[in-house]
């Protein structure tokens, strides 16, 4: 009886000390000392487009086969020839973007 009191009495403390350690790394972080310090967000410049020496270019393909153009090369200057097969349907106007769904081999 008294190994089986200890056991529980250990097993809770163990929980306890369980709860109390994941209370301070999930919740620690939002804890602060009462000072309204605020800091302001850091600007950063994003771009858009691609430096000239990550870009590569596109040889198209010249056979179609079920709607699609076939064999497309695009020379990446990091990845090297990347060949893929698109498919463009014919309302396509190229006034909007358009998503690429293409087959690569």
């Amino acid at each position: 009886m008294k190994k089986r009191k200890k056991m529980i009495i250990s097993g809770v403390i163990l929980v306890v000390f369980l709860g109390i350690g994941w209370w301070y790394l999930f919740m620690g972080s939002h804890i602060t000392d009462g000072s309204s310090e605020q800091t302001e967000p850091k600007e950063i410049e994003i771009s858009t487009q691609p430096e000239e020496s990550t870009l590569g270019s596109v040889t198209e393909g010249t056979e179609e086969y079920r709607g699609f153009v076939i064999d497309n090369v695009f020379h990446s200057v990091s990845e090297g020839d990347i060949h893929y097969n698109v498919y463009i349907p014919e309302s396509y106007d190229g006034s909007e973007p358009y998503g690429f769904d293409g087959i690569g081999h």
